[in-house]
């Protein structure tokens, strides 16, 4: 098996290279969008993807399912584009014998161990792919992306690691996961040790990734650090959790004062393991349409597809105060005794 993934990663790095997938961006004849060139913190348009994993046959239709997700976005207005954890491991189905390989590991009981192997063989490959593909769709289409996260090695450490390209195609930010899962620490992987904040031409933006969002400090610090707009890039394995999204994301953008974009992943891994989730945008209570803090959600947790969403900045800065000026009228009927005490 070893034998068989050395060989497997020697030939990857021979079919796919930086030049390849440039010229495989390039045959997209992509029209570079003006999004960009006018910008009103009123009317700030973002899109989370809720990517589908999928095995692809070449290059070429990878780049081009991966660019699909981009291009609808882009024909909403999108001005920034947030793409899932994990998102490096995406092209995994391109190296060879894959057939083999995936059957073999689906086989492994311990997962850790077939993330381990991933990333010790297959991270330099991954990571060009990763890097050269969504630094060139930047510049293409002429937008912020946020392409989700991938493994890499600095030195010696493993990291996940999200990446903000800018609409020129240059890294702008970076930003490694703060909590590694049990798996990803059990082969080694160091968390991140701070919140990353970039001021962008949309807002003053910080990233998390996986179950970063689980967590308030992040958030906390994020906001205390000028961040208005947050990127979460997701990937959860099992049934979907409707509380993480709205009891917990929802909950922090309002508590905070925030927008959220979080993109999730759907289909199976490598692993054979189901990810289930819904991607979406969420904001403090009074930003949403119904005050749940909900803007826009997925359909389903099943299928890819994006969700687009407009967020006003001004209403952040005119949000009214957490503690005291906020109240549920439902909640004050149903339980009205109990705030006597406390409304003047």
């Amino acid at each position: 098996m070893d034998l068989l993934l050395r060989l497997s990663a020697f030939l990857a790095s021979l079919r796919v290279t930086q030049s390849k997938i440039v010229r495989a961006v390039e045959a997209l004849h992509i029209p570079p969008s003006s999004n960009l060139e006018f910008h009103d913190r009123r009317a700030v348009r973002v899109c989370a993807v809720q990517y589908e994993l999928k095995n692809y046959s070449s290059l070429q239709e990878y780049v081009s399912d991966i660019n699909g997700y981009i291009e609808k976005a882009v024909k909403t207005g999108a001005q920034m584009v947030v793409f899932p954890e994990g998102m490096s491991f995406s092209s995994l189905s391109l190296i060879p014998f894959y057939s083999k390989i995936e059957s073999r590991l689906k086989g492994t009981q311990d997962k850790a161990e077939v993330l381990e192997t991933l990333s010790e063989i297959f991270v330099d490959y991954l990571y060009e792919i990763y890097s050269t593909l969504f630094s060139h769709l930047a510049l293409s289409h002429r937008i912020y992306i946020v392409a989700g996260s991938t493994y890499l090695y600095e030195d010696d450490t493993l990291r996940n690691r999200a990446h903000l390209f800018g609409p020129a195609g240059g890294e702008l930010a970076v930003q490694d996961k703060l909590f590694p899962s049990g798996d990803e620490l059990s082969i080694g992987m160091t968390g991140g040790e701070r919140i990353e904040v970039t001021e962008t031409n949309l807002g003053h933006l910080a990233m998390m990734v996986g179950q970063d969002d689980e967590y308030y400090e992040p958030f906390k610090i994020a906001s205390l650090s000028g961040a208005d707009l947050i990127a979460l890039t997701a990937s959860c394995k099992g049934k979907k959790d409707p509380f993480r999204a709205v009891g917990a994301v929802a909950a922090r953008a309002y508590e905070y004062n925030v927008f959220c974009i979080r993109s999730t992943m759907v289909g199976r891994f490598v692993t054979g393991e189901k990810l289930s989730d819904q991607a979406g945008v969420y904001g403090p209570y009074p930003c949403a349409k119904e005050e749940h803090g909900v803007i826009a959600c997925a359909p389903n947790d099943t299928e890819g597809c994006i969700v687009a969403a407009r967020l006003d900045f001004q209403k952040l800065e005119n949000t009214l105060d957490n503690y005291n000026s906020y109240s549920n009228d439902a909640i004050s009927a149903q339980y009205g005794e109990l705030f006597q005490d406390y409304v003047k």
